[in-house]
């Protein structure tokens, strides 16, 4: 990491690799590998609750539906994210 001063306001900014901004993670490189790494460990997470509700005995249907309630919420949020990513991407490079 390298510090920068800036010498109006005394203030000292670090550069950092990535950073997230309203829920979207901007890398350095202007690459997706935070966003996908951030998602698959969503992914991940969840299917650890599936396995757990499947061994616990819960019923398929209600796995299922306790699944699609917040899949459907989370695949929202990350769509809008990856909207303003995309946006955020071709504005920076033009």
């Amino acid at each position: 990491m390298t510090s920068l001063s800036c010498a109006c306001m005394e203030v000292i900014l670090i550069r950092v690799t990535k950073f997230k901004l309203l829920g979207v993670f901007i890398s350095s490189d202007l690459s997706w590998d935070s966003r996908v790494t951030y998602m698959l460990q969503k992914v991940a997470k969840q299917m650890y609750c599936i396995i757990y509700l499947a061994k616990a005995g819960v019923p398929v249907c209600d796995i299922l539906c306790a699944h699609c309630t917040v899949s459907r919420s989370i695949l929202i949020e990350r769509l809008t994210h990856i909207y303003i990513c995309t946006h955020i991407f071709h504005t920076m490079k033009h």
